[in-house]
């Protein structure tokens, strides 16, 4: 994923199902963890999809998410 992605991705949350952040939430993921923040562009350029993620620590106890 790029910075200009995150202009683009809102086209792909228009179903009622998806849930949508604003793009603070998407530009602090990306600049946190680049590598866990995917896109799925189409033949024609388009994003046809994305996925971001954080990374979890798992201690003996509890399951830590950093995000």
């Amino acid at each position: 994923m790029r910075p200009n992605d995150l202009l683009k991705i809102t086209v792909t949350n228009l179903d009622h199902l998806t849930e949508t952040y604003n793009i603070g939430f998407y530009l602090e993921y990306l600049t946190k963890w680049p590598e866990l923040c995917q896109v799925v562009e189409g033949i024609d350029g388009d994003i046809q999809g994305y996925s971001t993620s954080c990374p979890r620590i798992q201690f003996p106890a509890k399951i830590w998410d950093e995000c």
